[in-house]
């Protein structure tokens, strides 16, 4: 586990780069929910749209952003989206 000043450091860098990508975007950092020892913390996204395409741009973008903390300052957040519901079915096509 990463000291807290380095996780409040490191979660605001994360969250001024994807509010540079998408500014409304809401992002929030948790210490209180419960988590396993080796996670620093949750970083909450919601992302203010229902636009499916535009959620997975801003998860992926996210997760690299979450992914490169861990590799580079061994920072672990969980991150999780907040207000989402998608369900995505392959409907066939009528005859």
């Amino acid at each position: 586990m990463a000291d807290r000043p380095t996780v409040e450091r490191v979660a605001r860098e994360i969250m001024a780069r994807v509010r540079d990508e998408f500014p409304h975007v809401h992002l929030e950092l948790d210490f209180g929910t419960p988590r396993d020892e080796h996670e620093d913390a949750y970083l909450w996204l919601d992302p203010h749209t229902e636009d499916s395409e535009e959620i997975n741009e801003i998860w992926a973008y996210t997760i690299k952003l979450v992914q490169d903390a861990f590799d580079d300052e061994d920072v672990y957040l969980v991150a999780r989206m907040r207000n989402v519901g998608i369900i995505r079915r392959e409907r066939p096509d009528k005859e």
